[in-house]
């Protein structure tokens, strides 16, 4: 989110709101809030990030043993007694070498499904939807249940597979899936592709399915917030980005932010080492609008949550606005490239490095905010920079960037795309971060320190 504080806009943050494996994806905002006293360039704010909370979603294994009489008998037997205790890779194997025996038998075909049905949400619970996907895909050779179906429709939301996943979530409610998870995961497509009416829809129905959780009302209202006022807007595209206002708005002022967007789109992507091949959606809204929609505070100048998002006359009249959408559009970057929530730090710092005009041209900025702040763990700066006293925030975005920048000058800006997809893969952070750099995360955090002090 970018901020506007004594007249000076700064720049956002970013989302990235996930289907949650073997459980589903409950949603939450978290956001930031910077103000400057020094004529130093502007400075981004707030995280708006999915933080994932469990709803319930169980899919219970049924499985047969047999009466001993074909040929496959013993293996379908121990592959049960595996699968019921949990070695579903084992139990798949014995069970596939079973119907190799015996081609077509009906009761090992469902016990492979079912053990593939485990092994997949096992796999989504573990997130690796890649994996998941695979299993779920050999399970409908055998069937096309509803339960089957909707999880390869969530492995395949999950891996951003948005068009298969739509077509799989929809087949199974079909076939009678009513739960929950299926109608969460089907609004979480439809939003990503930018059909918010339908992605309304299903989340409404995810209520009604029995879904209770703070953040799925908030998501529900802002939608119907957003659909209401998107009604009747009007769309401007550029090659990468497509942009929708309102028609009553100044057009040249759309124009100039895609303008700025595609300038992003080299400059930031050049960074991060990725260039999308599927438009950005961004949406211009009227300044007196801006917040009342988005529900961002007051010093909150733009954000990006799923679709970068501006108040259009104010962004434009006196902003720096090339350095606010470079920022706004890392946020995009990071969220595609690692696909799970970052630390504050990481990904605020992230956002703030790609925005630079020339390399550490923030250095002298930020050094001056220091030097009159303590610094604080990294593990206090994990958690969305909203949390912090507003004396602080500043302070917090400070050492994020001058952190970010040690970690790109100690060991090389291009291990950052690979640490990010290494996320993406289903690493953790620390994992990730001893498979791309020469030192460990918390060997980096102390010498980070160290280089700040």
């Amino acid at each position: 989110m970018a901020a506007k504080i004594h007249g000076v806009k700064r720049v956002p943050l970013d989302i990235a709101w996930l289907v949650l494996l073997g459980a589903i994806c409950a949603l939450a905002y978290s956001q930031r809030s910077a103000a400057v006293k020094t004529p130093a360039p502007p400075m981004p704010v707030v995280e708006r990030d999915i933080d994932p909370a469990p709803v319930a979603f169980e899919r219970q294994m049924r499985l047969e043993v047999d009466n001993g009489t074909f040929a496959g008998s013993a293996l379908n037997r121990d592959a049960v007694e595996l699968a019921r205790a949990g070695r579903y890779s084992e139990a798949a194997a014995k069970l596939r070498k079973a119907l190799a025996a015996t081609p077509g038998n009906a009761l090992v075909q469902r016990n492979l499904q079912a053990v593939l049905l485990a092994w997949g949400f096992e796999e989504l619970q573990r997130e690796q939807a890649r994996a998941a996907a695979d299993r779920f895909t050999e399970a409908l050779a055998f069937g096309r249940s509803a339960d089957v179906l909707t999880g390869l429709g969530i492995a395949q939301v999950r891996g951003r597979q948005y068009g298969e996943g739509i077509t799989a979530l929809e087949e199974a409610i079909e076939r009678g899936a009513k739960d929950g998870a299926t109608y969460l995961a089907l609004g979480q497509a439809y939003e990503a592709i930018d059909d918010r009416v339908r992605a309304l829809e299903m989340l409404q129905r995810a209520r009604e399915a029995g879904v209770r959780a703070a953040e799925l009302e908030e998501r529900i209202q802002r939608l119907a917030r957003e659909v209401d006022a998107e009604w009747d807007f009007t769309q401007e595209s550029s090659r990468h980005f497509q942009v929708r206002f309102d028609a009553g708005e100044d057009k040249h002022a759309a124009n100039e932010v895609l303008r700025s967007l595609e300038s992003a789109y080299d400059v930031v992507g050049r960074k991060l080492g990725y260039f999308p091949d599927r438009p950005t959606p961004v949406v211009l809204y009227a300044e007196r609008d801006f917040h009342d929609i988005t529900q961002t505070p007051d010093w909150a100048g733009a954000v990006f949550d799923g679709r970068l998002k501006f108040p259009v006359r104010g962004l434009v009249a006196g902003a720096d606005l090339d350095r606010v959408t470079r920022h706004e559009y890392a946020h995009s970057l990071i969220a595609a490239l690692a696909n799970t929530r970052l630390p504050a730090w990481l990904n605020e710092g992230l956002a703030m490095w790609a925005e630079e005009e020339s390399p550490g041209d923030r250095r002298d900025w930020a050094d001056q905010v220091l030097a009159t702040h303590e610094l604080m763990p990294l593990a206090t700066l994990s958690q969305p920079f909203a949390g912090l006293p507003r004396q602080h925030v500043q302070a917090a975005y400070a050492q994020s960037y001058v952190t970010v920048l040690f970690l790109v000058d100690e060991y090389d800006a291009r291990r950052l795309p690979r640490f990010l997809e290494a996320m993406r893969h289903g690493a953790s952070m620390q994992q990730a971060f001893a498979d791309v750099y020469p030192v460990d995360l918390a060997a980096f955090e102390e010498a980070a320190a160290k280089s700040i002090s």
